[in-house]
């Protein structure tokens, strides 16, 4: 999947990634996807010929801090990417739970956290930023498998914020993340 706005360019080094902004209610209309806000630890991760960078939104390099999922990383059928996501720890009901993400780190005990993965900003020499979210959770898509990996891709919904929304109150999950589909990814 391609497309005119995608462009071959050097992997960047470094990435500042989008924050979210707080909002009482969900954005409506089909141009919005909906995904679980996960309590947990942002983390960019770079992968270049199977070696493994992971940086924390603040631009500190924890690859040493987690060496599970570098090892998951470089199983990837990738020859370079750069993903967003959230590294979590789930509890009994498998909702994240960042002080149990703490504990998990300060016992050096991270071989069952997960990285859920929900952008892709660049793919095998190709600048993925400029393309519309839709078309980078695509592609995204074809690169997570759906196997026992500690790596996920984060699903979402297309509409139905509020649903989703009233939802994870009930579950009294973290909240939702709201993005438009046709949106590009900015620094």
């Amino acid at each position: 999947i391609k497309n005119k706005k995608q462009k071959k360019t050097t992997m960047p080094t470094h990435i500042h990634p989008e924050l979210a902004t707080l909002v009482d209610n969900p954005p409506l209309g089909k141009e919005w996807c909906h995904e679980i806000k996960y309590d947990g630890y942002r983390i960019i991760a770079f992968i270049k010929d199977k070696k493994i960078k992971l940086m924390t939104r603040n631009q500190k390099n924890w690859t040493s801090k987690f060496p599970s999922l570098s090892k998951e990383l470089q199983q990837l059928k990738v020859k370079t990417a750069i993903l967003d996501g959230e590294l979590v720890a789930l509890d009994k009901k498998s909702r994240s739970n960042f002080e149990l993400l703490q504990n998990s780190i300060h016992n050096k005990d991270t071989s069952r956290l997960i990285y859920y993965v929900f952008d892709l900003l660049y793919y095998n020499g190709t600048d993925l930023t400029s393309s519309t979210l839709q078309m980078r959770k695509k592609q995204l898509q074809q690169i997570i498998s759906t196997s026992d990996s500690i790596i996920l891709y984060a699903d979402h919904i297309i509409g139905r914020g509020d649903f989703l929304f009233k939802k994870a109150c009930k579950l009294s999950l973290e909240g939702i993340v709201s993005k438009n589909i046709n949106s590009r990814y900015i620094q």
